[in-house]
């Protein structure tokens, strides 16, 4: 997990740079590494920010700030994390010099929208193009 969090938080900041965002020089912990324990709070935490926040403390000396700044931070960034994700999007649609995709349903995507559709999304599999 160590390398995934380093690369997620190489990604968001050399995102940052590159978009010119400037910090704050009175912050505790920089805008990468919220958005970073965001998303591992997601990935591996269940979504426990607290668990997450605790994570990174030990593992990678994040500086502690309270509950109530980090929230207050990270809601904060949301028009940065829509923009991520719209960015790594459109770096990845460009990447598919094939115009193709495979998209595959998860059984745990299936059996979250009715119990009646478990067994119809269990292999579903679709192709198709570019638009």
């Amino acid at each position: 997990m160590t390398e995934q969090t380093i690369t997620i938080y190489c990604f968001i900041d050399d995102f940052f740079h590159a978009i010119g965002r400037k910090e704050d020089a009175h912050c505790k912990i920089n805008d990468a590494e919220v958005l970073t324990t965001a998303l591992l709070s997601a990935r591996y935490f269940y979504g426990n920010l607290h668990s997450a926040y605790g994570y990174m403390q030990a593992h990678h000396g994040v500086r502690r700030i309270d509950k109530s700044g980090f929230i207050r931070r990270l809601h904060a960034l949301k028009e940065q994390l829509l923009a991520l994700f719209s960015a790594l999007a459109q770096s990845i649609k460009q990447l598919n010099t094939s115009c193709s995709y495979l998209m595959i349903l998860s059984r745990w995507l299936c059996a979250r929208t009715s119990a009646s559709s478990v067994l119809i999304c269990s292999n579903l599999l679709s192709t198709g193009g570019c638009v």
